[in-house]
């Protein structure tokens, strides 16, 4: 039983695990030598996904509308300077094609929205335990 529930989550969070996102600079081709800080969002999964917006955990900073993700695309959202330097306080949120709303964190984190905050302590645990099993420098 408790087998069949690991698969049915794997199941679940395949599509949602192949959406990564990290940001970067890239050289701004209308005002060269300047660069601009850019948000890549990589869908490398086989389905669409939506809704795709990012926004940073401040309150104060507004959302930044991403909209619809093709499969295995990327997509480059030019940050403005206040979502750029909110540096570990960005999150990306979409939805998947079975109509489940996820969040990723900066550090890589995948929670279902509507997850309960105890869900995503004990997969915080987890990942922490794993860190020190493999000997990876802490994140924190």
């Amino acid at each position: 039983m408790a087998e069949r529930r690991r698969i049915a989550e794997a199941d679940r969070q395949a599509q949602a695990a192949a959406v990564t996102w990290w940001v970067d600079d890239e050289e701004d081709e209308d005002e060269l030598p300047r660069s601009r800080v850019v948000l890549v969002l990589r869908n490398s999964s086989n389905a669409l996904i939506y809704d795709a917006r990012v926004f940073p955990m401040l309150k104060e900073f507004r959302s930044l509308e991403i909209g619809i993700v093709p499969p295995n695309r990327e997509e480059r959202i030019v940050l403005d300077y206040f979502t750029a330097h909110a540096d570990g306080f960005l999150v990306v949120e979409f939805m998947d094609a079975a109509g489940q709303r996820w969040q990723r964190l900066q550090d890589g984190a995948l929670a279902r929205i509507g997850e309960s905050r105890i869900a995503r302590f004990k997969a915080q645990r987890r990942r922490e335990r794993l860190r020190r099993l493999l000997r990876l420098p802490d994140q924190g």
